[in-house]
């Protein structure tokens, strides 16, 4: 038996409501907002402890929850609130197809989120008010292992495209997203690495290079020491030094011992690093070695 979080559209009430009884009556518990939350009390202070319970969050597909762009319906605001949360929570997301709203037609802010979950379709059953058929397939087949936050799968993604020299795919990403507290920093690093990116070290100012030197500095002093401290190495090594201009940066030995002192960097950040450096350069050996 799980606990669930059920989301739906309130338009779409008396289907909740139905396909909530059929959970119960199998034995699971349902976390369901008109049981939960009591009169005048703030929605939205409730649905993180329901998420933090929930072992899967399920949502009710519909033309009403969804939206549905081949005729410019707008789905509801608060169901996309509520499928942000689940994934910030690591919940695994669940979208159930209620009727025929296609998957690839709503809002952008759905297809955004949405787009590379497994559906599953439930037409049939809510056609016939019977919903015991689906439900089991649905507790075997989903596990109810939690997925990675929402903020961890956006860094991947960015980190992804900056070591395949994609900074502007990164930036997408990374400027569009409200990363949590314990994530801010990572996503600041990997900001400054798509900017320097789009840059290069040959179209690079030095009056750019010393502003770069003084962001990445300030993550000297953050878990992503390690990770600023070599790319500083990188910059005073192939822009100041390789065209003999002051260097803004305590050079290259500090920088090198001062991450060394941090932990050792990881390969990941390295090879974000790797598409400004010049072909064939051994900055990573020496800065190991």
């Amino acid at each position: 038996m799980k606990k669930l979080f059920l989301s739906y559209s309130s338009k779409d009430r008396a289907l909740a409501l139905s396909f909530k009884a059929n959970l119960e009556r199998l034995g699971h518990q349902v976390w369901f907002d008109q049981d939960k939350i009591a009169g005048g009390e703030h929605y939205a202070a409730r649905i993180p402890k329901g998420l933090n319970d929930a072992e899967l969050f399920l949502v009710l597909c519909t033309k009403n929850a969804m939206g549905d762009a081949r005729v410019n319906y707008a789905g509801s605001t608060e169901v996309i609130k509520e499928i942000e949360l689940a994934l910030q929570f690591g919940c695994r997301v669940v979208p159930l197809k209620a009727d025929d709203t296609p998957n690839a037609a709503f809002d952008s802010a759905y297809q955004y989120h949405m787009s590379t979950l497994q559906w599953i379709d439930i037409c049939a059953a809510v056609a016939m008010n019977d919903y015991t058929d689906v439900i089991e397939k649905l507790m075997s087949s989903s596990s109810s292992n939690p997925n990675e936050s929402l903020d961890v799968q956006y860094l991947k993604q960015a980190t992804t495209a900056l070591k395949a020299a994609n900074p502007e795919a990164a930036l997408v990403i990374l400027e569009h997203h409200h990363f949590q507290s314990d994530s801010k920093d990572e996503a600041q690093y990997l900001i400054l690495m798509a900017k320097l990116q789009m840059k290069t070290f040959k179209r690079l100012s030095k009056s750019q290079a010393d502003a770069f030197v003084a962001s990445f500095t300030h993550l000297l002093y953050t878990n992503m020491a390690s990770a600023a401290a070599y790319t500083l190495g990188a910059i005073s090594r192939h822009y100041y030094q390789e065209n003999f201009i002051v260097d803004a940066t305590p050079g290259f030995n500090q920088l090198k011992a001062v991450g060394q002192s941090k932990g050792r960097v990881k390969a990941k950040y390295k090879k974000t690093v790797e598409p400004i450096l010049p072909t064939g350069n051994r900055f990573s050996l020496d800065w190991d070695f």
